[in-house]
């Protein structure tokens, strides 16, 4: 079962329809808005609602939240994301967490520690 305990979270305006997005990867556009981040990139956080473009994006910054696999995720292991803002086991790119629970496929909710 996933879990969350938010330390730190914060709001920046969604750049773009992030509807469809809660509990994947974030990053920030040129504009300051909120956009899905890239396969390996560093993350912002972890969005948290479902805004529309221009809407509040809530993101988790700091501590432990739900996020969305893109992959089987090994329980304890590094994960980073994959080009939709998924979270896969760490291969290539930024380590931007630790799963504190696994899943044995995509599409699943674990529970990841930000770092």
């Amino acid at each position: 079962m996933a879990v969350e305990n938010i330390v730190w979270s914060h709001s920046e305006p969604a750049g773009a329809d992030l509807s469809g997005s809660q509990f994947l990867a974030v990053n920030l556009d040129g504009g300051g808005g909120a956009v899905l981040a890239g396969a390996g990139e560093k993350i912002l956080g972890v969005l948290q609602n479902k805004p529309v473009s221009g809407e509040a994006a809530t993101i988790t910054i700091l501590g432990m939240t739900k996020a969305i696999t893109g992959a089987a995720v090994t329980a304890g292991a590094p994960v980073e994301v994959d080009a939709n803002g998924k979270f896969i086991d760490q291969s290539a790119g930024i380590t931007v967490g630790i799963a504190r629970t696994g899943s044995s496929g995509a599409d699943e909710i674990i529970s990841v520690y930000l770092v």
